[in-house]
């Protein structure tokens, strides 16, 4: 199928099927033309046939489709060839009238636009191309994977990424900007959100207007986002896709996680809010957290009878709310309320992993010149977050918690629900001879039968000359759940033992790999330049063929 007609049948032919879509012509003439290659179209399409194999025929009916070209350039110059009466009048500008979504933006909004075109890309908003009836054909396309300096802002509205044997249709320019703002602050004050925009890319240059609009209505709810493409909608029946999240791969991770310090309670009385007063106790303080936890983790209402001081309150916690009690003698209501600082934690080997500066202290465990180990106290961050990502992998891999700052909110969502009392002990290990290393990713590996004793007291830390050469060559093997490395798991004396390790995936595929491997991948279309890992797609395994590309920071007793 050649030639302008051939396209322009094949991108409007759903569009022509569907009966429930209103069409119009310029004037009477096409608007004819129009009505009957419908007609036409629905018959071929009740047949089983497509626009490929009926162009031909098409063709012969109308003596050529120049009228369908022209209604065509008509309908993309002006958004009126094709009507969606359910959203017109909310989200469908006319080019006309000069109407555009981010134009009627307040001046604090464009601000802060501006802003985000200035800050380091944190995703990039996709939609599966196979989703998309529409065959944006001549549209930029990228090669992913995609890196952290990778400018969306210079792309087109619309534009390819090629990734993992999967084609997505992605936002760029300041359309990412404007999904971008709208999603944070969705993300901030967890309000449901709709909104439209209007892309606008060049297609073939053989059309005399190579200009294509397409409408897009997004719907931000729970923090996932759901797509409507107005040119493939049914009149009568939402079509939405989700949108998905395409993370730039990075040889420099972040290395800074934002944690939860303790929260700080306070309360008024019968909506005196002149006068707070702050609570110390700490028994009544865990109490609070207690009820507030129960309520929102669960999703329920909840009460129950609390003595406080001498009297009995009746506390209660209402879904999305902060919990309120009632003395039962005065009435009088008691109204609490928290806040929770965010502070910062950095995970660098330089920093985390440094050898102590004070090694006599009691609290380190001397294993050789350059190797001390210290283990983690129960109730610190560290503790928390390596035994809940190793006991909620037990059982299976959880995507939530591969990225390092997911892994952490969700921790603090979910930890009550986790018995870390399952996790004998964790030990981290600190050593002199540790090297700038950058973190991407937190992975678990089992040593089989060598002792973890041996890889912590030897001065490179895991070493491949050590490794046999396994379904993907000679390097060093880790995993995003424990569930898996539990198979490798060193056991002594009826406990298991397993590290959790920093390792710099960076960029990394799926390609390559195989027995007797001995380096990465090359990357497509980047002469002389190799990924930094391999990875079984999406089994969550990642071997990387470099000593200095990862550090077994903690081992786990259980």
């Amino acid at each position: 199928m050649e030639g302008i007609e051939a396209f322009i049948l094949d991108e409007v032919w759903g569009i022509l099927a569907n009966e429930s879509i209103q069409l119009k012509g310029q004037d009477v003439y096409q608007q004819n033309f129009i009505d009957d290659l419908r007609n036409e179209v629905i018959n071929l399409n009740d047949q089983h046939k497509n626009a490929q194999n009926s162009i031909e025929e098409l063709s012969n009916k109308f003596s050529g489709l120049d009228l369908l070209i022209d209604w065509f350039n008509w309908h993309t110059a002006t958004g009126k060839g094709i009507i969606y009466s359910k959203y017109k009048k909310t989200f469908i500008k006319s080019q006309n009238n000069g109407d555009n979504i981010i134009q009627q933006m307040t001046i604090d909004e464009q601000e802060e636009i501006t802003k985000i075109k200035k800050e380091k890309v944190k995703q990039i908003f996709a939609i599966d191309a196979s989703q998309v009836r529409f065959n944006y054909k001549g549209l930029q396309t990228i090669q992913g994977p995609i890196d952290d300096k990778f400018d969306v802002f210079e792309m087109p509205d619309l534009f390819y990424i090629n990734y993992l044997l999967k084609s997505y249709l992605c936002f760029g320019g300041e359309k990412h900007a404007l999904i971008q703002y709208r999603y944070h602050n969705h993300s901030r004050d967890k309000k449901n959100t709709e909104f439209g925009i209007q892309t606008n890319v060049k297609l073939l240059e053989k059309f005399k207007n190579n200009n294509f609009m397409t409408n897009f209505i997004f719907n931000i709810e729970q923090e996932a986002i759901r797509v409507i493409i107005l040119e493939q909608i049914d009149y009568d029946q939402d079509k939405t896709i989700f949108i998905e999240l395409l993370k730039p791969q990075s040889r420099l991770p972040e290395l800074t996680i934002e944690t939860l310090i303790e929260r700080k309670w306070s309360y008024y009385i019968n909506k005196d809010k002149n006068q707070i007063f702050a609570i110390k106790e700490k028994s009544f303080i865990a109490k609070l957290n207690e009820i507030y936890n129960k309520c929102k983790q669960e999703n329920v209402d909840y009460s129950e009878w609390l003595q406080v001081g001498k009297k009995k309150q009746v506390f209660s916690c209402e879904v999305n709310k902060l919990p309120f009690a009632l003395d039962p003698q005065t009435l009088d209501v008691y109204q609490y309320s928290f806040k929770q600082e965010k502070n910062q934690f950095q995970w660098n080997v330089i920093e985390t992993f440094k050898f102590p500066k004070n090694y006599n202290d009691g609290k380190y465990q001397k294993v050789n010149e350059f190797t001390y180990t210290e283990i983690l106290n129960r109730e610190s961050f560290e503790f928390k977050y390596v035994a809940f990502k190793f006991l909620l992998s037990k059982t299976g891999r959880d995507p939530r918690l591969n990225e390092i700052q997911s892994a952490v909110d969700k921790m603090y969502k979910e930890i009550d629900q986790v018995n870390l009392g399952q996790v004998v002990e964790i030990k981290k290990i600190l050593d002199k001879q540790t090297q700038v290393l950058s973190l991407l990713k937190h992975l678990f590996h089992g040593s089989r039968k060598n002792d973890p004793q041996n890889i912590l007291s030897f001065e490179n830390g895991l070493d491949m000359r050590y490794s046999n050469n396994g379904a993907h060559g000679i390097g060093l093997y880790f995993a995003d759940n424990s569930q898996y490395s539990l198979n490798y798991a060193y056991n002594q004396n009826g406990k298991k033992q397993m590290f959790l390790c920093t390792v710099i995936t960076g960029l990394s595929s799926s390609s390559g790999g195989g027995q007797g491997a001995r380096m990465p991948a090359a990357i497509p279309g980047k002469q002389g330049e190799l990924f930094d890992s391999f990875n079984n797609g999406l089994g969550g395994h990642f071997v990387v063929y470099d000593n200095q590309k990862s550090y077994p920071g903690y081992l786990i007793t259980f």
